[in-house]
């Protein structure tokens, strides 16, 4: 009896020990795991708060995100990255495309995110379906989530052989059109090419540009996406999907690459040069607009310039991009018939026309948008994106085209953002009924042909009262920057 409790006891004591050695071997796997653990859950919130601040881009907006299967890796280049799966919507179970989250780490608690879309070739091995296996065959696409495209490659071998662009076709109902050409000028009022403020006539008329047949899609249910060809073959020495996967895409970016990053390019004097620094340092929603072209990995630049030859009634002007760079060009000479206010005002007015030119360069994936430059593939896609990421902006620029149509959207949707910027530089001196009303120089103001439809709109009335504040403010006033 003794020594069957003797061998119970002992083997009581056994199991005991290898529970103890069993946890104690859990508690230190989990321990291990807990670095890796703490930097996705900072990657999660993060992102659920990304994702949650505005409206993202019209195919993503419903994603379910894997958070369980996260992992934490390193990019190509060596950036801390955080791999999430996407449980995707397949109709097909034997479909083999898939989507990955990759939030890339910049800093304390900042990250940079790309969706990635795979689609193997079906007719390779399955180990050269997956771009872990090292001979990889077939397409990736970037996409962020907020603008949309970013670019696209084939891959064979493992090597990116073709860049190109992603289209996404209605399968429902599809019609070969035209986009209507702009209308010829035929008054003063033209305003194609550069957007700029003054009180004179505006610029020379420009022979209307007719565009090319574009597929016009109607409402779907679904949206396949398409890869076109866009670029030369890069040949065999081309990236790797782990280049592709980097946060700058190595140097397969066949939908939006540029030139060396340079931001914002200061090259103002004088009094321009002054009103420029005294509102970055006092409105913070100038200061906003102009960190939109000052990010890290911005592919969209501003370039400030002093141009004394524009006409004297002309105070500024902003240029349509060209390879990224979009230009502001500043009249010195015409500062001088100004107020300070009034030459914050220039400064505020040019930089809405140069955000409208960085949404339209999102929206083409160029680095400039002469549509005589574009295939027909590239200006659908550029239509489509348009009404897709920034319909207020397509509204205007297409579906009831004007000449005047980039001053139209602002005396309608901008005036009050040039109001609260230059309000701040004048730290709320004045009623803000004064700042709103020094907002129509350019977009109205009973002495210049330059007019809008929300102009025409007013009274009389109402039209008298805004010039009469606009002569004794926006002329008129403390002028210190000299």
């Amino acid at each position: 009896m003794n020594n069957k409790l003797q061998i119970i006891t002992q083997a009581l004591l056994c199991c005991f020990l290898l529970i103890v050695f069993g946890c104690e071997t859990e508690q230190l796997v989990t321990d291990e795991q807990t670095p890796q653990t703490k930097s996705i859950q900072s990657a999660k919130t993060w992102f659920d708060k990304y994702e949650s601040n505005g409206i993202n881009y019209e195919l993503f907006q419903n994603l379910e995100y894997n958070w369980n299967e996260a992992k934490k890796a390193k990019s190509e280049d060596g950036t801390e990255t955080i791999i999430v799966p996407i449980v995707e919507l397949k109709e097909d179970r034997e479909e083999i495309w898939s989507q990955k989250l990759y939030l890339y780490k910049l800093g304390t608690g900042d990250y940079k995110v790309l969706l990635f879309e795979i689609y193997p070739d079906k007719d390779v091995p399955s180990d050269s379906q997956t771009i872990e296996g090292g001979d990889f065959n077939g397409y990736m696409a970037a996409w962020d989530l907020k603008m949309g495209f970013v670019r696209a490659s084939r891959f064979k071998n493992n090597q990116v052989i073709e860049n190109g662009i992603v289209a996404v076709i209605s399968i429902d109902k599809m019609a070969t059109s035209k986009a209507p050409a702009i209308s010829p000028c035929v008054d003063d009022m033209c305003q194609e090419g550069p957007g700029g403020l003054g009180d004179g006539k505006a610029p020379p008329p420009r022979p209307p540009v007719q565009l090319r047949p574009v597929v016009v899609t109607g409402p779907s249910t679904g949206a396949p996406v398409v890869y076109t060809p866009r670029t030369p073959a890069t040949g065999g020495g081309g990236t790797s999907p782990g280049g592709f996967t980097s946060p700058g895409g190595g140097s397969s970016g066949g939908g939006v690459t540029a030139p060396t990053p340079v931001q914002i390019i200061d090259a103002l004097t004088g009094k321009a040069k002054c009103i420029y620094e005294k509102l970055k340092s006092s409105s913070s929603g100038f200061e906003n607009a102009i960190k939109k072209f000052d990010g890290e990995f911005t592919l969209y630049d501003l370039k400030l310039t002093i141009n004394n030859n524009l006409s004297l009634n002309v105070y500024g002007e902003t240029q349509p991009p060209v390879n990224y760079v979009t230009e502001i060009q500043i009249n010195n000479n015409s500062l001088n018939n100004l107020s300070d206010l009034g030459k914050a005002t220039v400064f505020a007015h040019e930089i809405i026309h140069a955000e409208i030119f960085r949404k339209m360069l999102i929206a083409a994936q160029k680095g400039s948008l002469d549509s005589n430059n574009m295939t027909v593939q590239e200006q659908t896609n550029y239509v489509n994106s348009l009404k897709n990421n920034f319909p207020g902006l397509y509204d205007y620029y297409f579906k009831r085209y004007k000449p005047t149509w980039n001053h139209e959207m602002m005396a309608s949707h901008y005036r009050s953002v040039i109001a609260d910027i230059i309000q701040q530089f004048d730290n709320k001196r004045l009623p803000r009924s004064t700042y709103e009303a020094v907002t129509w120089v350019g977009l109205g103001k009973l002495d210049t042909n330059l007019t809008t439809i929300a102009w025409d709109n007013l009274s009389e009335t109402e039209k008298a009262v805004i010039n009469k504040l606009i002569n004794d403010n926006f002329y008129n006033g403390p002028s210190n920057c000299n």
